[in-house]
């Protein structure tokens, strides 16, 4: 059953009617086990789940942009997103109700996503129900729960919608309100602890938006991430609470599902309803009900329940990163911990024979095999987690075996303490403050401990995504693994064969050079990599295009760079620092001398270094000769001052022109000769041509990168300077868009 809900929604729609039809009449033919019936219904609901059906406004309205008057009901949290240019939105999910046409009201459903251009106002309430005027377009877009919304509703303000009715019009909106009280109040007893209260809405309450993104990146370069999720850690404790009180009341575990599972949904309601809650949900309800039935609860069963009702109520989940986390770190512990409990536990027996002290058998209970669960836990967790934390965000977090040890205690400490506190908060200020300084205090050392581990060398490293073959064959490995006998022994040596093979390209590539050339809109931004000794990264493009830069940093598994050179003062070569900043610190910088005291290099909050014609530099083993511009500078404009730098990797010379044209390059050769370069990276002046046959005659390239697509395109100076190229017989190339050109530097030539 959980294979055929994984498939289901993977078949063409075509497909599912006639499978469902087909092991229904088996089912009934053979009367085999209910659960074949039961994997039929799901992929008939996945069916009909796909299909707009009733009054969806997929059907109503047309497919196409338009400014409609709707009426709305919120279903989710705002949240800011930053856009280009500096710019940021706001986004909230939304349900549609009803629609203005021709001046009657119809009804409708579908779900859609409020924008708006204001960051600073606050978002609509969960719950309550809007009107007003905006711009409606089809999307697929990110929504509340299980499911993506199909619309996009952008307005020009807030104030374009209206509330329909005063206080609370639904349960939603009641829950909603409850927490925003919630949240208030713990603001008001933390006024000077800004930081550990966000982090205690987050973990309480699911109000992620609170915390600052500066946490937020410490927590995901760290590795813990995963604790913001509201998911089994928060329910299962919260459960434990509850069953804890159901006994004092003298209640059975059998009948306490009926509070049990109405608090959890509750739970799950005011912290947003997120995927990885209902997630948890599900399997927390089949658990819990089970002695309902005098049935024992089965972690697999429980798993394989959940996946078959996600998936049919929402087919798109299977694409979802955070199910396939879900379902392979739930799947993978109960699969591999029995086996790794099972070892330590063999090797950590104690001797029979031995003698043992009242002492030691204390701290062998209560210290020694708690940690060692502990890390074996963690252990695992991080091992299955790898390969694929590795595919979608290229992040390889060592660090997170340790930090988990500590973390995942310190948030549980931190849920149990909000959890109890949240009663005491209705006390005066004096005995409310006092009961929420122990979460407050556990938030402060969680802080610290995530702070402590960024200090760690090497703990976290940016690598290059795996193939999608290799998570396939791992977690076939893994399965096979599992299976005792000759099917382990086969996997481990098929385990070794693969990590052998991706160990040996991990150490060819670390070992290898490259040119890497992006294009930045206008102009081009790169990097040359010289293996194991670092990288030398020449401009961050614009403020639009930087995050392309630091993106492919990152596919390509760059986790140092040793220096970073800016040829000029244009906004779109420098206007990605930040992005650039935010992953990496840059161990030198360099700009050109003539425009050292420029606003755009005194705003890099960064000291930097003047280079000028004639310097020699040895930066990340690559030598660099700086060919222009000479002190003082004779040109007004800052392109005519760009940095021109020669890079000699062994035998390869790449020769780079920033922002050069051809009046650079006259002034270039009438001081002296131009020296050889086999790769020429072009600069781009949309007005000014440059690569003259002279010049081109003495550097004698065998290869020419261009750029520049993005912001005036082909312009007639761009096609006049590929055009001396191609006459000279030299080849031209462009990095492909949102892509890049790479180009590998080996000894004994240059392979595009």
């Amino acid at each position: 059953m959980l294979i055929a809900a994984v498939v289901g929604p993977l078949l063409p729609g075509s497909v599912w009617g006639w499978i469902a039809l087909a092991v229904l009449g088996a089912a009934v033919g053979r009367r085999v086990h209910a659960l074949v019936p039961l994997m039929s219904a799901c992929l008939i609901v996945c069916l009909l789940r796909g299909l707009p059906l009733g009054g969806d406004a997929r059907l109503v309205l047309p497919g196409r942009p338009q400014t409609v008057t709707v009426r709305l009901k919120i279903q989710g949290d705002a949240r800011t997103v930053q856009l280009s240019g500096g710019r940021s939105e706001r986004r909230q999910p939304a349900r549609l109700m009803e629609v203005s046409q021709r001046g009657q009201w119809t009804r409708i459903h579908g779900r859609v996503q409020l924008r708006w251009p204001d960051p600073a106002e606050a978002g609509f309430l969960p719950g309550s129900v809007y009107e007003g005027t905006g711009v409606l377009e089809p999307a697929d877009l990110p929504h509340v729960g299980l499911r993506r919304a199909s619309w996009k509703l952008e307005i020009a303000s807030p104030g374009d919608l209206t509330k329909k009715g005063t206080g609370p019009g639904s349960p939603m909106e009641w829950v909603f309100s409850v927490r925003e009280r919630i949240a208030h109040r713990v603001e008001s007893l933390s006024v000077d602890q800004a930081p550990e209260r966000s982090v205690i809405l987050g973990l309480l309450l699911g109000m992620r938006t609170e915390i600052d993104d500066a946490q937020m990146k410490e927590f995901a370069a760290s590795g813990l991430i995963h604790l913001f999720a509201i998911s089994g850690l928060h329910l299962g404790l919260l459960a434990t609470l509850l069953i804890l009180g159901g006994r004092q009341l003298g209640f059975g575990l059998r009948w306490q599902v009926f509070w049990i599972l109405p608090g959890l949904c509750l739970f799950c309601v005011m912290t947003g309803l997120r995927a990885s809650a209902v997630r948890a949900l599900l399997m927390m309800a089949f658990v819990y009900a089970a002695p309902l039935c005098y049935r024992r609860a089965n972690g697999r069963n429980a798993l394989a329940f959940a996946v078959t009702v996600i998936l049919a109520l929402a087919p798109e989940q299977v694409r979802d990163p955070g199910f396939q986390f879900s379902v392979l770190l739930v799947g993978g512990l109960l699969l591999v911990w029995p086996e790794v409990d099972e070892w330590l536990r063999d090797r950590c027996a104690r001797d029979p024979w031995a003698p043992v002290t009242p002492g030691f058998v204390v701290l062998e209970t209560y210290v020694i095999h708690p940690v060692l669960r502990a890390l074996g836990v963690s252990f695992v967790c991080v091992l299955i987690s790898t390969p694929l934390t590795a595919y979608y965000f290229r992040l390889f977090s060592p660090v997170g075996l340790l930090g988990n040890l500590i973390a995942v205690p310190l948030v549980f400490l931190l849920l149990a303490s909000g959890f109890l506190s949240l009663p005491f908060l209705l006390l005066p200020d004096a005995w409310a403050g006092l009961c929420l300084q122990v979460p407050l205090r556990l938030a402060e050392l969680l802080l610290n401990w995530v702070s402590f581990l960024r200090t760690i060398p090497y703990g976290v490293q940016w690598v290059r995504p795996p193939p999608v073959w290799v998570l396939m064959v791992s977690g076939i490995l893994l399965i096979a693994w599992v299976r005792k006998g000759r099917m382990r022994k086969v996997a481990v040596g098929a385990g070794l064969v693969l990590a052998g093979a991706l160990a040996t390209d991990a150490v060819r590539y670390h070992h290898s050079r490259e040119l890497v050339v992006m294009d930045a809109g206008r102009g081009q931004a790169g990097w040359i990599r010289n293996g194991a000794e670092g990288t030398v990264v020449v401009d961050t493009g614009s403020n639009w295009s930087g995050w392309r830069l630091a993106d492919s940093l990152k596919n390509q598994g760059v986790n140092r760079i040793s220096a970073l050179i800016l040829t000029h003062p244009d906004a779109h070569h420098t206007g990605g620092l930040a992005s650039l900043f935010e992953s990496w610190t840059p161990e030198q910088i360099y700009v050109p001398a003539t425009d050292v005291a420029h606003p755009l290099f005194q705003d890099i909050g960064a000291p930097v270094n003047p280079l000028q014609a004639g310097d020699q530099l040895r930066v990340a083993g690559l030598s660099l000769e700086i060919l222009h511009p000479p002190v003082p500078s004779p040109s007004r404009r800052s392109d005519e001052r760009s940095l021109v730098l020669r890079v000699t990797s062994g035998p390869t010379g790449v020769l780079w022109m920033g922002g050069a044209s051809e009046t650079v390059e006259a002034r270039m050769m009438s001081d002296r000769p131009m020296p050889a370069a086999g790769v020429v990276v072009a600069g781009h002046d949309p007005s000014h041509p440059g690569l003259s046959p002279d010049f081109l005659g003495q550097v004698q390239p065998r290869l020419v990168i261009t750029s520049g697509n993005g912001y005036e395109g082909m312009t007639e100076a761009r096609i006049q300077t590929e055009a001396r190229a191609r006459n000279m017989g030299i080849a031209v190339v462009s990095p492909p868009e949102q892509d890049v050109l790479r180009i590998r530097l080996p000894s004994g030539g240059i392979i595009p």
